[in-house]
């Protein structure tokens, strides 16, 4: 395999120093980057130091909530919350867990009624295939690890990428707009090999256009970059081994890891985040757990009593959203399980580890060609979806397909013929237009006796 080469990299320099500062000010996002100076400033600052900057930043959410927020208000006044900044860790814990139907039932009483800036709508559907809608503002846009977490998997912003992620929208209008395209090529700097569809002719142009793009670090579903690496040694081919890979949207388990690592000759990074709540742990160099972002995020990991696992005990994930004031997330259930430690990482940085994330595990699907599709894919059917609670995919046989969900109430018949021909044409366009799908409503989706929800499940060996 190839070694990523050192010589100097003009053009990653002109985008660091010149074109993106500018761009940045033109567009009013100067901000997101002091943000980052921010966090690389305290990189080595001791851990109690940083925090001590995240009970700050904990302390004044909690305050903008109970003061700002209806439905954060009433429970304050309910509960006669009372809270200072040196116990905020502590008096945290007094107020309810934040649970997705919680959210759906709350509705604009989650909302900052003052608020008349930027908004951001999104939607999740989790890792247990749970939909809700969201609102995000400004602060969220900004205030973001993901650059720094990029440098934790030795690659910076400027430099060739490639992106092995799944694009709806490429199989769905058959490409990329023009905008997006030229960021991605010309500011940003990535290709982007889309890993909801993979045959083995793409399979074998995706090895092409590394081997031709020469990127410094690849950035990649951990599904997809664990089914590449095999078809690679399947194939006894040669490939480009970039400065890092960066792994996310699903676990990097130990066999995935060793496999990718091996077969591209560079260190497999393990990347934890949501549509929710961000970018909220990373691995660094010395792959001893997840370095936590505890100047976004509060995290508690919590068992079935919502009692504090713990070390080395695997309880639920319960995080406190510090850079949204729009509609703040507070002891939010996130649906995914973490083992908890007190260690320290041996790269010195001053971010508290998360020993490892459990929970989200996603299938593979096949069709009769080979053509291999990222559960992931699925996902993205379900967004924004408000009357469905919870879903399953199943990939039964080659051309076989079940749809099982959690729907407490229905929509009317036409909103309902709508959706079940939306998502029947989506799963077609990867599986093939003779799939049968079949559409079923259930009161219940139960977890592996594992913990871990499966939200996409093939059958197909």
């Amino acid at each position: 395999m190839e070694k990523a080469g050192k010589k100097l990299d003009i053009p990653k320099l002109i985008l660091r120093k010149i074109i993106r500062p500018l761009y940045y000010k033109s567009r009013g996002w100067g901000s997101s980057l002091k943000y980052h100076e921010f966090i690389v400033n305290h990189e080595y600052e001791s851990i109690e130091t940083n925090t001590n900057v995240q009970k700050e930043r904990l302390y004044r959410l909690i305050h903008h909530a109970v003061t700002n927020i209806p439905y954060y208000k009433q429970i304050a006044e309910g509960l006669g919350f009372s809270y200072t900044k040196e116990t905020i860790f502590e008096d945290l814990k007094k107020l309810p867990v934040l649970t997705k139907e919680k959210i759906r039932k709350a509705g604009d009483d989650m909302m900052w009624p003052e608020y008349d800036g930027f908004l951001q709508k999104n939607s999740s559907g989790g890792s247990t295939g749970e939909a809700i809608k969201l609102w995000q503002d400004k602060r969220y846009l900004y205030e973001v690890w993901t650059e720094y977490s990029n440098s934790l998997g030795n690659f910076e912003f400027g430099e060739r990428n490639i992106s092995l992620w799944g694009s709806e929208r490429d199989i769905i209008a058959g490409t990329e707009s023009f905008k997006v395209r030229f960021f991605n090529k010309f500011f940003y700097r990535t290709k982007m090999l889309n890993t909801f569809r993979m045959s083995e002719e793409e399979m074998f142009e995706f090895v092409h256009e590394m081997n031709k793009f020469k990127p410094k670090a690849i950035i990649a579903y951990a599904q997809s970059a664990y089914e590449l690496a095999c078809f690679i040694e399947k194939k006894g081919l040669s490939i480009h081994s970039p400065r890092g890979i960066i792994c996310s949207a699903g676990n990097l388990y130990p066999e995935m890891r060793m496999k990718i690592e091996a077969v591209f000759g560079t260190k497999a990074v393990n990347r934890y985040g949501s549509r929710e709540v961000g970018n909220m742990a990373t691995e660094c160099e010395c792959q001893e757990g997840l370095h936590l972002n505890i100047f976004g995020h509060y995290l508690e990991i919590l068992n079935e009593k919502g009692e504090e696992v713990k070390d080395g005990e695997q309880g639920e994930i319960y995080v406190t959203l510090l850079t949204n004031y729009a509609m703040p997330l507070i002891r939010y259930q996130i649906g995914d399980m973490a083992v908890k430690t007190s260690r320290l990482c041996s790269c010195k940085r001053g971010w508290p580890l998360l020993e490892s994330v459990t929970g989200r595990t996603v299938g593979v699907f096949k069709t009769k060609t080979g053509t291999l599709v990222d559960g992931i894919y699925f996902n993205f059917m379900f967004f924004g979806v408000d009357f469905i609670h919870r879903f399953q995919v199943i990939q039964e046989d080659y051309l076989k397909v079940s749809v099982n969900m959690v729907i407490p109430k229905k929509p009317s018949d036409e909103v309902w013929q709508r959706f079940c021909d939306d998502v029947r044409r989506r799963i077609c366009l990867v599986l093939g237009d003779d799939c049968d799908i079949i559409f079923k409503i259930v009161s219940e989706i139960e977890p592996l006796a594992s913990g871990k929800y499966m939200y996409t499940i093939s059958k197909v060996k």
